[in-house]
Order: C-alpha cells, then sequence, then structure tokens
C-alpha cells in the first residue's frame, strides 16, 4: 500500500511539472536563487589553483546547492508552510552568508556561545547598512517567490496537498539522521549549520549540566608558587621535529631550549574529539569509559589551590567540552573559524591571552594551550615568513596535491608553531615552571597511501611530545628532571598526561599512580 501511495505521489508530481511550466521555472529559479546567495558563500574561499580543482568544487557546490533546493521543492508541495519558511528561513541566511562573505565567519558553537553571551551593544555593533540592505533585498527576492507559487492553480485536486505531502517532507529529514554521507556533507553548510550548530551548541551544555565524579578523595599541593602548562598540539608527529633527529630544521628554537623530548609516545585516537578526553582524564586502555564519566585533571589542580584556564584556537567539542568548563577562565581564540573556513587561523592569535594569564595575580597556575597547530589545511597555520620549504600546497582536494607539496607544508607549520612554543616558553624562563606539550594524535603524509588523520595508520597515531622546565623548576625539583632523562626513550600512551601533570605540579593525591608518570624513577 505505501509503494503505491508513493508511486501516485511521484507520478502525480512529475504530471504537475509537465502540465505547469510555470512551477517548473519557479523550482529552477529557487535552486540557483539558493545556491549564489547563500550556498556559494560556503566556496568562495576555497583555493583553487588548476581546473581540476574548480571543476571538484563546483560539483561539491551542485552537491550542496541540490540538498536544500530538494528542501524547497517539498515545502512548495504547501503553499501556506512555504509562505512561512522561505522568507524566515532567507532572513536568516542572509545573515548568515553576509558574514560569511564580510567577515568570514563560519557559524559554529563558538559564535553561538558569543552571541548568547556578549553584551547586547556589542552584538547591535555588529549590525551594518550593508547586512540590513543584503537582508532586505532577499527579504524582497523571498516574498516574489510566495507571490509566485500562489498565482499557480496546482493544489485543488492535488495529492500534494495531502498526507503523501507530509510523508515526503518527513522522509527527507529522515536522511539527515545518524552519520549519513548527506549529514556530514550538508551540516557546516548553510543552511543545515544552523540547525545543526544549534543542537550541538545545546546538547554542549546539557553535557557541562551533567555532574560528573570526583574521582579523587584528597588534594595536597607541596608548592606555594608554581606555573603548569599544557600545550595541546594538532597532528603533530614526532619524527618531522629536528629536536628528533630529521633532516629538516624545523624546530630550531626548540633545539636550543634544552626541551627533553619523548619520541615514542602514541595516541589511542586518530582524532581529536576521542583522543583529547583520552589524556585529560585517568582512564587508559582498559577504562576507557572514565573519559566520559570522571572529571579531568583540571578539577585535581583546582582542588589544590590552583588558578585554572583553558585558551582554545579550536571550536569546543562535546566529547571534552565538560572539561573545558572545569577551567576557573576560559578563552576563546578565532571562534568564527571551523575546518571549513579556508582563511588565515594561526596560533599567535593566543598569546595575548597566555601572557595575560601567566602575568596574573596567582601564584599557581595551570594553563592549557588548545593550539591549530599542524591540522590540514596546513597553508592557513602559518605566516608567509614561515614559508621556508617549497612548493607548498596549492590545492585544498588531496588527490591533486603532490607528496612533496603536502610535506613541504606541513613542515612549513611545525617551523612556525616552534616559533609560538618559543614565545610561550620565553615567558616562563623566569619562573617556578613546567611546560608539557603533547599532541593530540598524529598525521599520515603519503605513508602507504595514508593521508591526514581520523582512519588507521601507524603514523596517525604517533604524537610529538616534549617537556621543557625552567632553571629554578629543575634546582626545586632535581629527581623530575633526572628521571625525565631517563624515560626519554621509553613507550608511552597518551594517558601518560594524566598523572605526569599532576606530579608535575607537585600534587599528592590518592589517584595518582606515580609509575605511570614521566617523572617517575625507573628504578
Amino acid at each position: 500500500m505505501k509503494s503505491i501511495r508513493a508511486y501516485k505521489f511521484f507520478r502525480e508530481f512529475g504530471n504537475i511539472l509537465y502540465r505547469n511550466k510555470n512551477y517548473y521555472y519557479f523550482l529552477i529559479g529557487i535552486g540557483f536563487y539558493w545556491a549564489l546567495f547563500f550556498t556559494l558563500s560556503d566556496f568562495i574561499s576555497i583555493p583553487c589553483s588548476s581546473f581540476k580543482d574548480y571543476v571538484g568544487n563546483g560539483i561539491q557546490w551542485a552537491c550542496v546547492s541540490f540538498v536544500p533546493f530538494l528542501f524547497w521543492v517539498f515545502v512548495s508541495m504547501n503553499k501556506y508552510l512555504f509562505a512561512f519558511l522561505f522568507p524566515l528561513f532567507s532572513i536568516v541566511c542572509a545573515v548568515l552568508a553576509y558574514f560569511r562573505y564580510a567577515y568570514k565567519f563560519v557559524l559554529n558553537s563558538m559564535m553561538l556561545y558569543t552571541a548568547f553571551n556578549n553584551d547586547v551593544r556589542i552584538t547591535a555593533e555588529l549590525i551594518s547598512p550593508y547586512l540590513v540592505l543584503f537582508v532586505l533585498i532577499n527579504l524582497f527576492i523571498s516574498f516574489l517567490f510566495v507571490r509566485y507559487l500562489w498565482k499557480m492553480k496546482i493544489y485543488k485536486k492535488s495529492c500534494l496537498f495531502s498526507f503523501n505531502g507530509f510523508l515526503a517532507f518527513s522522509l527527507f529529514f529522515l536522511m539527515f539522521q545518524g552519520n549519513s554521507p548527506i549529514k556530514r556533507m550538508i551540516e557546516k553548510r548553510i543552511p543545515a549549520n544552523l540547525v545543526f550548530t544549534t543542537l550541538d551548541y545545546y546538547k554542549g551544555k546539557t553535557d557541562i549540566a551533567k555532574e560528573r565524579e570526583r574521582s579523587f578523595d584528597y588534594v595536597k599541593s607541596e608548592c606555594d608558587s608554581i606555573t603548569v602548562v599544557l600545550v595541546i598540539g594538532e597532528s603533530l608527529r614526532p619524527d618531522h621535529l629536528s629536536v628528533n633527529g630529521y633532516f629538516r630544521k624545523t624546530t630550531p628554537n626548540l633545539d636550543t631550549l634544552g626541551v627533553i623530548s619523548f619520541p615514542n609516545v602514541n595516541s589511542l585516537y586518530s582524532y581529536t574529539n576521542q583522543a583529547l578526553p583520552y589524556l585529560m582524564t585517568r582512564t587508559d586502555t582498559l577504562h576507557t569509559d572514565r573519559a566520559y564519566k570522571e572529571r579531568s585533571f583540571i578539577d585535581v589542580f583546582k582542588a589544590g589551590g590552583f588558578h585554572t584556564s583553558w585558551i582554545s584556537n579550536q571550536d569546543s567539542e562535546k566529547s571534552y567540552v565538560y572539561f573545558i568548563n572545569e577551567a576557573d577562565t576560559i578563552f576563546y581564540v578565532n571562534r568564527s573559524h571551523d575546518v571549513y573556513s579556508f582563511d588565515q587561523w594561526l596560533d599567535e592569535d593566543i598569546l595575548p591571552y597566555y601572557n595575560r594569564m601567566i602575568d596574573s595575580e596567582y601564584s599557581k597556575k595551570l594553563v592549557i594551550l588548545h593550539t591549530i597547530g599542524s591540522h590540514w589545511w596546513y597553508n592557513l597555520h602559518y605566516t608567509k615568513k614561515y614559508e621556508v620549504y617549497k612548493p607548498v600546497l596549492k590545492s585544498k582536494i588531496i588527490s591533486y596535491c603532490t607528496d612533496e607539496e603536502i610535506k613541504n607544508s606541513y613542515d612549513n607549520t611545525i617551523l612556525y608553531t616552534d616559533y609560538i612554543l618559543s614565545e610561550i616558553i620565553d615567558k616562563l624562563k623566569d619562573k617556578n615552571a613546567v611546560l608539557i606539550f603533547v599532541s593530540d594524535h598524529g598525521e599520515a603524509l603519503g605513508d602507504d597511501s595514508f593521508y591526514l588523520h581520523g582512519t588507521s595508520h601507524p603514523a596517525m597515531f604517533r604524537t610529538a611530545m616534549f617537556v621543557w622546565m625552567s632553571e629554578k623548576y629543575k634546582s626545586l625539583h632535581p629527581e623530575h628532571l633526572e628521571n625525565a632523562l631517563k624515560n626519554k626513550d621509553k613507550s608511552y600512551m597518551t594517558d601518560f598526561v594524566f598523572p605526569s601533570i599532576i606530579d608535575a605540579g607537585c600534587l599528592d593525591t590518592d589517584i595518582l599512580v606515580k609509575s605511570k608518570s614521566i617523572f617517575a624513577s625507573s628504578e
């Protein structure tokens, strides 16, 4: 019965298109309008260097544009619903597209957080005459489409106005459930990003509101004044650092700063959303559930009298947003960026916030820096000064790039990261301070024809990691220096972070398994 009704539905829809050429032109007009005014805003800044690039991006643009087109095909089956939704969506999407065109802003959960928590006057400053004009133009166009649809006589005897139309509309939304290919393709694009980002934002708020278990019974601090810094890198593999013997001089500053590098560290996961909870909590390979049930080491530091801060150059994700909100102070840098934006995205933007926290009056500080590091597309994450290795990437499509271009651009990100880390360390030299750097996961650069991360290749799990200690810290804790030097060639999983950072902060707690710390005696 359902198959018969579906057949009748699509047969009648085809007949309507055949009998009503104006309805056909109406739908084509909506498709082009939406693709040019809104969807194009997500593609216009994508780098292209060849005809193949333009063709590939054009095909993707057409595919993404087809989804909202299909949505409006179904909605137009009910002229009342269309008259309500089309102008409303046009206004909202006009605002999103304007900020995408004018300021390269991408809607994400950080942007929503800013919008909902900013002073109204600050938000009002973003409203310009050009924005108002762009919105009014799109509102006017939307009313023209509504008026055109209402003048067509296609509804009186049509099953499209009946339950069949509602059923088709419902089936359309079912395509975006779970982790379907269609959902992955459009969830970061206008207008779908409005829905999915809003859902993610409120899901994150729900996760934050959930109470997690405190994993310890007591915490004692053995220092009156200390600064502990954790830098979470992005996609940095150890074998491309000159401090580990790489043939290129990619870490000239770190090479002279006396860092202790641990070249044999692996992550259990090759994807940030899973890797971060693993290194933030006391989870391990036998107790992976702890990552989503317990609080992080930030809670331990707070109980030990530390002021804690999280400075992020990445969007917060629901898998680790709880840990971010454990911190006393939170700074989000480059809120308008995400992996679909192709505009300069630099870690130097972290430094003013970092300097502010290091110079703060708190005697005991834990500062966590979540960097964008060596994330794809590599060219975005370093300045021209650090474009040393050439030729660099010219396309964002992997298959159009040579391995030489990929490795050159990747190594340039490391040169830039080396500079950022030297600036971070420089602020700590006259303090009782220790810094731990660990990348969330590694990166494949054509190894066995594997690229980037998120799948399964050994290069994706090998993570760069090192420790730096100030002279004052070394004099107060010579055993940490001695043991770190002895342990540097051992193999570790990134679950070493939880016990090691607590140990580095001179905290004593019942959940500290000292034998898992990189500062533990190997005897």
